[in-house]
């Protein structure tokens, strides 16, 4: 059942809606018979818990609901996952040829069961693919495997794959976040095995589905995004790749396990591929890793730019297992913003694919550090100036001996700023023209914009980037509890907050979607 929160200060009015946010749930279970206890060992790892804050009318109320019920179970009566995790340790006594059976489930012929999986990625509304439950949530992950909740109770309605949409979407892996524009919606799904392919594909509302490119000369590598303009669809294929197209799987039974080791030589791809079909041009960068996109779009002279939150490497997933998150040192110390730009792009696909080198603009100092990061979305695959995203200084969290937690601040980065050379970095003498919002004692999750509503005459080119509020989820470390932290997404100072009573807090979640129209109806 919803509960209800204090509020301190005063929700604007024009908030009225529903906050859905997912995440790790619990970290351990025990077998009630045995009393034996199963740690999860990697945070992606954590037993999927969805969460919903409704706001309404200067209140808000809180709910949330397991949504991996049957993984829970079997953890409780075999200490291990059915099938693949990210990074869990597989029970060294159990048969071999019980990992052989269950590795390889096929994610696209999902059981009826829908919380048999782990999914608590990304929520979005609607996605259902074939036009029904469109008012349900669906919660995504880095399987091609999805789950539909009830958007009242959180209640699992069903699962399924993009299979749904075409038979050849089959492959095992796709990304968590799908990007979309004008009513369409654009992913991958990477097949492993002895031929290792992508196929990047858009599908509508109605469960209508094309693939556009069909890729198999590319490492088969762990993508959680990809990039989007008016034109075209950018998969990024950073470095990291499983070994032997996938089938150390078979045996280490997770996915970290399986990775091939880093290669320093192993260039970036970029593949550009026409939202009509079609590979129009591929470029390389020397190497790197990222987790997430932050914005793209076609420029003027008809390049196209790309940004995102980079890693040197991808040991940065080594810094997610929970030993290390509980040493207080935060993960996200090595991230900094880059931005590329990709010149030279044919508008049409050829026989034979160019290949060209992608120009690095620049990359963000740690004034500018980003991770979870979003832009408004009207300003979605346009030019922009603002991003909002979890923010840590890189030195203190390295080196300081009071508790760091996952992430320290709450950062709105100036783009404007950032493509000038000079400010790339702060110095004494030229301060960051970055907003950076921290406490004490607040420890803050992803971001979530919500645009204010627009004034009669006003279209959304009018309306300012930051012209409404941030919903942020805080844990309160000096009284050992959540809340729903509301900050003006112009100055980044605090307007109101929505508390649960001292001791009752919400796990660190990964990402949430703010849906307007839910509460209002």
């Amino acid at each position: 059942m919803p509960v209800e929160l204090k509020v301190t200060g005063a929700f604007p009015e024009w908030i009225c809606g529903n906050l859905y946010r997912t995440g790790p749930g619990k970290l351990e279970v025990e077998n009630e018979k045995t009393g034996k206890k199963t740690a999860i060992s990697h945070w992606f790892d954590g037993l999927a818990r969805h969460h919903k804050f409704e706001i309404k009318n200067g209140k808000v109320t809180y709910r949330s609901r397991d949504g991996s019920e049957t993984v829970e179970n079997e953890l409780k009566e075999r200490g291990s996952f059915p099938g693949m995790s990210f990074g869990q340790k597989p029970d060294p006594c159990e048969r071999i040829w019980r990992k052989l059976f269950t590795v390889f489930r096929p994610a696209y012929n999902p059981p009826n069961d829908p919380t048999a999986f782990l999914v608590a990625v990304t929520p979005s509304k609607g996605l259902s693919l074939d036009g029904s439950q469109k008012s349900a949530i669906t919660m995504k992950t880095d399987a091609n495997i999805m789950q539909s909740v009830d958007p009242e109770t959180l209640e699992p309605i069903e699962a399924f794959s993009y299979a749904r949409i075409h038979p050849e979407l089959t492959g095992p892996v796709s990304a968590s976040h799908s990007c979309r524009d004008s009513q369409e919606s654009f992913n991958y799904v990477l097949a492993l095995g002895r031929e290792t392919v992508f196929r990047i594909f858009k599908h509508d509302d109605g469960g209508h589905g094309q693939i556009l490119a069909t890729i198999k000369d590319a490492p088969p590598a762990y993508l959680h995004s990809l990039f989007l303009t008016k034109r075209f669809v950018i998969l990024a294929v950073w470095q990291c790749d499983w070994a032997w197209k996938g089938l150390p799987v078979l045996w280490c039974r997770n996915m970290v396990d399986s990775f091939a080791p880093w290669d320093k030589d192993r260039d970036t791809i970029f593949y550009v591929i026409s939202r009509t079909g079609g590979i129009v041009a591929k470029y390389t960068s020397p190497t790197f890793f990222a987790f997430h996109t932050i914005n793209s779009y076609d420029d003027h002279d008809g390049s196209i730019i790309l940004d995102l939150a980079m890693y040197p490497d991808n040991s940065v997933i080594e810094n997610f297992f929970m030993d290390r998150l509980r040493s207080g040192l935060s993960p996200l110390t090595e991230c900094r913003w880059r931005r590329f730009r990709l010149r030279d792009v044919p508008e049409t696909p050829d026989k034979v694919v160019p290949t060209f080198r992608a120009e690095v603009v620049f990359t963000g100092g740690i004034d500018s550090v980003i991770e979870l990061p979003s832009v408004a979305p009207p300003s979605h695959w346009k030019p922009y100036r603002y991003a909002y995203g979890i923010h840590v200084n890189p030195s203190t969290g390295q080196n300081s001996s009071k508790e760091v937690g996952f992430s320290q601040a709450i950062i709105k980065v100036d783009t404007w700023a950032l493509s000038t050379p000079q400010n790339t970095n702060a110095t004494p003498s030229h301060p960051s023209p970055h907003l950076v919002w921290r406490s004490d004692h607040l420890f803050p999750g992803e971001p979530v914009l919500v645009l204010r509503p627009l004034s009669e005459g006003m279209s959304l080119d009018d309306q300012p980037e930051d012209d409404g509020v941030l919903l942020l989820v805080t844990l309160d470390i000096s009284r050992g509890a959540s809340g729903l932290l509301v900050l003006d997404a112009k100055t980044l100072t605090e307007i109101a907050r929505a508390e649960l009573p001292d001791g009752q807090h919400i796990p660190f979640d990964v990402h949430g979607m703010w849906d307007m129209a839910a509460a209002s109806s």
